[in-house]
């Protein structure tokens, strides 16, 4: 199923992913804690082991469920929508080094904003009205099956993408997309209007 199933309800408010807890016989922490491990980490994994950065929304990115629980991802349309980083320390090979490429501290928000703010971010609220899990318990759940994969493998792994720096750096979305071709950039034409809309960064 698409991960944007997780944020749906039926008309009464219920969501959609207790059919799925219920269906595991999984606590709804030990829900989530297999979704993380097998969404969040692995997109983690793949920017820090391997340097491509996939903004995984929730059209792209398809949950595996067996028994209801989260086992397995798998990504599609991802077109435009996978990065690498530039950065001489990767070994790309030559298909990947035609992928656009962004600074560590840029790509780094395509696990961020492409997954967190866009999927579960939307999730955890449904998590507290539907299973009484506070937020704050949501969160914690995400972040320790991060530190456990930091934990499992070499800190140079994952010192350029730091999940849990104090201040992150933050990006304009609007100009991100502008830059890499959506609507035509500066050449587009501004709604009602003959004139060009111009931009300047």
């Amino acid at each position: 199923m698409a991960a944007a199933a997780l944020q749906q309800t039926d008309l009464h408010g219920e969501p959609l992913l207790r059919t799925w807890v219920e269906q595991s016989g999984a606590s709804i922490a030990g829900w989530l804690t297999a979704l993380f491990e097998r969404t969040a980490v692995p997109l983690y994994h793949l920017l820090c082991r391997h340097g491509i950065g996939v903004i995984a929304h929730g059209q792209n990115l398809g949950l595996v469920l067996r028994g209801g629980l989260p086992t397995a991802i798998l990504l599609r349309d991802v077109h435009g929508d996978v990065r690498r980083v530039a950065d001489d320390g990767f070994d790309h090979e030559a298909a990947l080094r035609g992928l656009k490429a962004l600074p560590a501290n840029q790509i780094v928000h395509d696990l961020y904003t492409g997954y967190f703010v866009s999927v579960l971010r939307f999730v955890a609220p449904l998590c507290e009205r539907g299973f009484g899990l506070p937020e704050r318990e949501f969160l914690r759940l995400l972040s320790r099956a991060l530190q456990n994969y930091c934990d499992s493998v070499p800190r140079d792994t994952t010192a350029r993408f730091d999940l849990f720096r104090p201040e992150m750096e933050r990006i304009c979305l609007n100009r991100a997309r502008l830059r890499i071709g959506h609507g035509g950039g500066a050449t587009r034409r501004c709604p009602r209007s003959d004139r060009r809309c111009t931009t300047r960064w």
